[in-house]
């Protein structure tokens, strides 16, 4: 993004192919939401990490995640794809790019909106529900 520009999106960064709650998964949740509150509507994340290898578990969690993320995108610097993980894996990736495509009538009204209101695609629990004193508290869902 700059100043000026009209088509912008900004990405999670190059984080670890983990649970760890340092720069791994946890933090991408974070790190959406944290987007989301600072007013970028156009958000994303590589599946599965970027750095290190993705375990099977971790890879499918982070499929699930990214199929409901505003952006869906695989790359890692292991270079590995989704039929890397075995039947599951590929099965898994190909079940969550489905519903990613599946819901793009639904994104594409979120852009909309984005455009004419400034609200972002993925909603914090606090941003979605203003009026609800307890919506903070949930920081891991959207």
């Amino acid at each position: 993004a700059f100043t000026g520009s009209s088509l912008s999106y900004v990405w999670a960064g190059d984080n670890e192919a983990s649970f760890s709650p340092r720069n791994g998964l946890p933090t991408v949740l974070r790190a959406g939401q944290s987007a989301a509150a600072s007013g970028i509507f156009l958000w994303g994340h590589d599946v599965g990490g970027y750095t290190g290898t993705a375990s099977k578990e971790l890879f499918m969690r982070w499929t699930q995640f990214g199929a409901l993320s505003p952006l869906m995108h695989q790359f890692s610097m292991s270079n590995l794809g989704p039929w890397d993980y075995g039947e599951d894996g590929l099965t898994t990736y190909r079940t969550y790019a489905r519903l990613h495509m599946s819901l793009f009538p639904y994104r594409y009204a979120l852009c909309h909106e984005a455009a004419l209101k400034g609200y972002p695609l993925l909603r914090p629990m606090a941003l979605a529900f203003q009026s609800d004193a307890r919506a903070a508290d949930y920081t891991e869902q959207y």
